[in-house]
């Protein structure tokens, strides 16, 4: 990974999941780190970015964003990250994360009031 971005998890959570999981979650941090890495090297920050359900799912308050992602077994996954930029650096911070099963959209939910409140 570049030295430009970091990523932070800031779920207590993540180390109990089981493996599986953990390298589902480990991967699509990694591609969505990739991807942010491309739109900046090409020259449209992060912040410029719009319409792209590839990176902000979902936009919350609190610069949070859902990336959605699938991972080689069909498991299926949306992450809640927080986007800082601390001046030449990325911070992705891993919040909450749900394995999405169905239709099943309760984690929309959970995401929103997360965000809402953090910090506060």
């Amino acid at each position: 990974m570049s030295d430009k971005i970091c990523i932070k998890i800031n779920n207590k959570k993540f180390n109990k999941e089981n493996e599986k999981t953990k390298e589902a979650i480990n991967k699509a941090l990694n591609k969505l780190c990739e991807t942010i890495l491309q739109f900046e090297e090409n020259g449209q920050p992060f912040e410029r970015i719009f319409n792209n359900e590839s990176i902000k799912y979902d936009v919350f308050e609190n610069n949070f964003y859902t990336y959605k992602f699938r991972y080689s077994d069909n498991t299926q996954l949306r992450l809640l990250y927080h986007f800082v930029r601390d001046k030449d650096k990325i911070i992705i911070e891993l919040h909450q994360y749900a394995v999405k099963r169905r239709n099943n959209k309760n984690y929309i939910e959970a995401f929103e009031k997360y965000a809402k409140n953090y910090k506060k």
